[in-house]
């Protein structure tokens, strides 16, 4: 490579040559024309070099060498190395990238801003039948499910599950998810295997449940003969028959609760849609709750601001407005606060069970919904709860188009909120 100073050295000679020849031959003027002419021509024979350097994709440079113009077609070949080197690096990571896409179980399919499939892979191709050929369509061109483009355009905003439109009895879940800008990401996810395993979970729960219903039926019936017969075993065997009819009533409650919670859970059950005068429902639980609550003496209040009513199933909302209420009177102290409250806003009927009781700590709150958790066993065990009792309610707001909210610090009581978007009027 040629540097400056080695251009202006070549110069120096060549004009010192050039006034030489003019001096021998005493044709001064002779001497700056060739001088002119040589440097010309140099100049010409780099820039063809050039050319020629650039034709050949800047891969031939040692030609150049000589060329006046060395030294700038060499700093861009060597930018054009670097830029060449790392467009490999990243072209082999491009590549490593798809073909761990490409391996996922999963299906993934990409939508550019303007609707078009950029990129799919081949689970997106056997769980929706995708072709190579439906890559830079319209995707609703190819989708033609109305889910899936309800997906894409925002209306739904969860993960939806519908039948494989290319494989019958295959369920799939898609889930969307956006980059970029205005791009989106879909993943295709087979969950056959799990809906069978939770409708063979569910079968069996509901199948023990019915079948342990008899026996308790039985036991239960018998302890309470035992319990109202008079005579003198009575005093001793009192209390071990007591606390039987109390572990075969407490049975009793789960088993119920286990077959509400299967019954909620199946995805063929579809539910009831009656007009429940909410307000009398709720009068209802409050003097239930007053009865359970006995001797120690809890304040409950109950406001209803409305009249309006739900379109819903009687039922299944007395069970999750009441696993509340019941909740609130367990874990509150002696002498505690319980405020029920029912009202309407713009957004639209909300009720909500308040109480001055224990509280729940923050680390347990993610949890407490889920089946048979309890934040304290013995406590729950000693209340008489069953653990299953928000986790019906969770399913029932479910099934109502509607959200349960939870607020509650340690030490200083806790609020459900029930949010319900609908209503009817009475």
């Amino acid at each position: 490579m040629r540097s400056v100073r080695d251009e202006v050295i070549t110069l120096f000679w060549m004009a010192a040559l050039a006034v030489f020849l003019s001096w021998l031959l005493n044709a001064w003027h002779w001497g700056g024309w060739l001088l002119v002419l040589v440097i010309s021509l140099r100049w010409l024979l780099g820039l063809w070099m050039a050319e020629n350097w650039l034709r050949s994709g800047g891969r031939r440079l040692n030609a150049l060498w000589a060329g006046p113009l060395a030294d700038f077609l060499y700093a861009v070949s060597r930018l054009l190395m670097r830029e060449r080197k790392q467009s490999q690096q990243l072209l082999g990571r491009a590549r490593y990238f798809k073909n761990a896409a490409e391996a996922l179980p999963e299906g993934v399919l990409a939508v550019d801003s303007q609707g078009y499939i950029a990129w799919f892979n081949q689970g997106a191709m056997r769980l929706l039948g995708l072709r190579r050929r439906n890559r830079g369509q319209a995707v609703e061109r190819v989708l033609r499910l109305p889910d899936v483009l309800a997906l894409l355009s925002g209306e739904i905003s969860g993960p939806i599950e519908l039948e494989s439109p290319v494989s019958a009895g295959r369920v799939i879940e898609l889930e969307l998810t956006p980059f970029l800008q205005g791009h989106r990401l879909v993943m295709i996810r087979d969950i056959t295997a799990f809906k069978r395993n939770d409708a063979v979970r569910r079968d069996f729960v509901a199948n023990a449940s019915h079948e342990l219903r008899t026996p308790l039926t039985v036991m239960q019936g018998y302890v309470e003969t035992m319990l109202d017969t008079p005579g003198c075993h009575h005093d001793v065997w009192h209390k071990p028959l007591q606390q039987m009819h109390n572990q075969a009533e407490r049975m009793r409650k789960i088993v119920e609760d286990m077959l509400m919670l299967s019954t909620l859970e199946g995805t063929d059950h579809r539910l009831k849609q009656d007009v429940v005068a909410v307000p009398e429902l709720l009068a209802q639980i409050a003097q239930e709750a007053i009865q359970l609550s006995g001797v120690r003496h809890h304040q409950i209040h109950l406001v209803c601001e409305t009249q309006a009513g739900l379109l819903g199933h009687e039922e299944y909302l007395r069970s999750a407005f009441t696993n509340l209420v019941s909740n609130a009177v367990r874990y509150t102290p002696d002498e505690g606060c319980i405020d029920i409250r029912w009202w309407q806003d713009e957004q639209g009927l909300h009720l909500s069970v308040c109480d001055s009781g224990i509280g729940i700590a923050p680390e347990h709150l993610p949890r407490i919904m889920e089946r048979f958790y309890r934040v304290d066993s013995a406590r729950s065990r000693a209340t008489g709860g069953t653990g299953l009792g928000l986790a019906i309610t969770r399913h029932v707001l479910e099934r109502h188009n509607a959200l349960l909210q939870v607020e509650s610090a340690l030490g200083k009581g806790s609020c459900f909120s029930c949010h319900f978007a609908h209503n009817a009027d009475l």
